[in-house]
């Protein structure tokens, strides 16, 4: 059974508990606006012997803390309804404008603007795909189960980042080969930590007889979601031939 008796400061708390969901929404948006500027701390120098595994945990704590951010937030402004509603409820108001309308026209705005948001800043920001990514990735440097390859090497472009809206430290993408009649391009990133190679680069305007010979062969092992280069390994035998 409902109270129906008005006590003074009624009215006060259900104005205060109307309030409540869009306080919570504009907190919850000011906490995800910091999460986003998270990417820029992790521009912060590494040892270049961890630094693909470091960089992966920052992707996988930084999608994370968007995850957990974005649930929780959705999840206070749902429960600040529904608190809003109950309320309503149990104190009935008389007059046309009266409170439980109100909340519920209220309660239902915020909480379809809740998910909405939530919605988008999972879409926009790709955190659930970056954190199964990173975990994976993770997961083979820690296992020794990388993507191993050998392949050339022909160019190299200095301080590039990951594709937003996880951009991490700054990399080195290689622009590798992988040799046979009919060559396949490989893009690899490799922290900047990490030594540049410096041997001689596959030249596409010569033929495979004189790369084999000249051009410089790695083994180079990455992970398969990020292309990151854990490991490059110049082969001996390379740059011998005459050019």
């Amino acid at each position: 059974m409902r109270n129906t008796e008005k006590r003074p400061g009624d009215l006060a708390i259900a104005l205060v508990l109307m309030i409540l969901p869009g306080l919570v929404l504009m907190g919850y948006m000011l906490v995800m606006l910091a999460v986003g500027q998270m990417a820029q701390t992790l521009y912060q120098p590494v040892e270049a012997a961890q630094a693909a595994r470091l960089l992966l945990e920052r992707c996988r704590n930084w999608s994370l803390g968007v995850v957990l951010t974005t649930v929780i937030g959705a999840l206070l402004c749902l429960a600040a309804c529904l608190l809003l509603l109950r309320y309503a409820w149990t104190h009935t108001f008389s007059g046309p404008g009266s409170v439980a309308r109100g909340a519920l026209f209220f309660s239902g705005c915020m909480v379809f603007s809740s998910l909405l948001f939530s919605g988008f800043c999972l879409h926009i920001t790709r955190a659930p795909a970056l954190l199964l990514q990173a975990g994976s990735d993770l997961r083979q440097i820690e296992s020794g189960s990388l993507e191993e390859e050998v392949l050339w090497i022909y160019a190299t472009t200095p301080n590039v980042r990951l594709d937003p809206p996880y951009q991490g430290n700054p990399m080195t993408l290689l622009h590798a080969v992988a040799g046979g009649e009919e060559p396949e391009e490989r893009s690899l990133f490799l922290p900047a930590e990490a030594a540049i190679p410096e041997g001689e680069p596959y030249q596409w305007h010569m033929s495979p007889e004189w790369n084999e010979e000249n051009a410089q062969k790695y083994q180079i092992l990455y992970t398969t979601n990020f292309h990151i280069a854990a490991e490059l390994n110049p082969l001996p035998g390379a740059g011998e031939g005459e050019p």
